[in-house]
């Protein structure tokens, strides 16, 4: 069964792999710059699956940060990863590898809680939030 720490992880590496345009940070950064994508548990993880080590079904919340130096051309970059195709799809990486890289866990992209502008400390982004759900079982 996959931690969430290893889910983490393979989200890391499986989308670096298949985006060269953002940067994965598998746990939450004190600054991120440039395109950024944040992984984090999110509300709704279900572990009653997981009673004599059956699945766990993790939600989580993968949040991409455009910093804002031209509001429409932050705003196509930030379109580009959340559409279900094209280089720079999140949503198609993850299709096109359910398994992140661990046996026994299936994973994909149900939705979009958040989509729009954020203020970072001193940095204007727009952002938008994927919902990812992973099921990890024992192997």
């Amino acid at each position: 069964m996959a931690t969430f720490t290893q889910i983490r992880d393979a989200v890391k590496t499986v989308v670096e792999a298949n985006i060269g345009t953002i940067k994965v940070h598998p746990r939450v950064p004190g600054t991120a710059t440039g395109h950024a994508l944040v992984v984090q548990p999110a509300p709704g993880t279900d572990f009653s699956m997981a009673m004599n080590r059956g699945i766990d079904e993790w939600q989580v919340n993968l949040t991409v940060i455009i910093p804002v130096g031209d509001l429409d051309v932050a705003q196509r970059h930030l379109d580009a990863y959340v559409d279900g195709g094209g280089s720079d799809s999140i949503r198609k990486v993850i299709f096109q590898n359910k398994n992140l890289g661990m046996s026994g866990t299936s994973a994909h992209v149900s939705g979009i809680v958040a989509y729009g502008p954020t203020d970072n400390a001193d940095y204007d982004n727009v952002s938008a939030t994927l919902r990812m759900v992973v099921t990890t079982n024992p192997s």
